[in-house]
């Protein structure tokens, strides 16, 4: 992602990520074609299908797919939201980077999100300007907050032991 060099470089990537994370069952026929139609793409495709037959393969196949998301997320805030969000239509944004976002499992959410409202603190943002470091830490927030709206805490709290909630 941080090596995109045009916006089709950059959907042709979300694209793969959401169907890793999201599962087999949330691809569409549009993302087979961005990804037959992205040469860096065809690149990545066989190493996310390996990725996705490990995950089906694993015990807990919903969790073992975001087994390393944690670098992706981040670069899916520092290098895609500031340069190629506002290029994107609503509904590709949507599909490929607000819905992956959300899907978070809650810890992951908290080490991706909660790093990013100070992005000038994190190795991938000190190199942006302003307006980048301004449009990172807005899309995390935007994020979080929905994390929030959609019980983030609850699903955090509920796998704690009661002693840890106590404390």
């Amino acid at each position: 992602l941080r090596d995109a060099s045009s916006p089709d470089d950059v959907v042709g990537a979300l694209t793969l990520v959401r169907r890793v994370v999201l599962g087999p069952d949330a691809a569409s026929a549009e993302d087979d074609e961005v990804v037959a139609e992205t040469s860096s793409s065809r690149a990545l495709a066989s190493e996310c299908a390996a990725a996705a037959e490990a995950c089906a393969a694993s015990k807990n196949p919903a969790a073992a797919r975001w087994t390393g998301f944690d670098a992706v997320g981040e670069e899916m805030l520092h290098a895609v939201a500031p340069r190629w969000l506002p290029l994107m239509r609503s509904e590709r944004r949507r599909a490929l980077h607000d819905e992956v976002l959300a899907a978070m499992p809650p810890m992951t959410a908290i080490r991706v999100l909660v790093p990013a409202l100070a992005p000038s603190s994190t190795t991938a943002g000190r190199d942006l300007d302003d307006a980048g470091k301004t449009a990172v830490a807005t899309e995390a927030a935007r994020a979080l907050a929905a994390a929030l709206e959609r019980g983030i805490a609850r699903r955090l709290l509920s796998n704690l032991e009661p002693a840890e909630v106590d404390e």
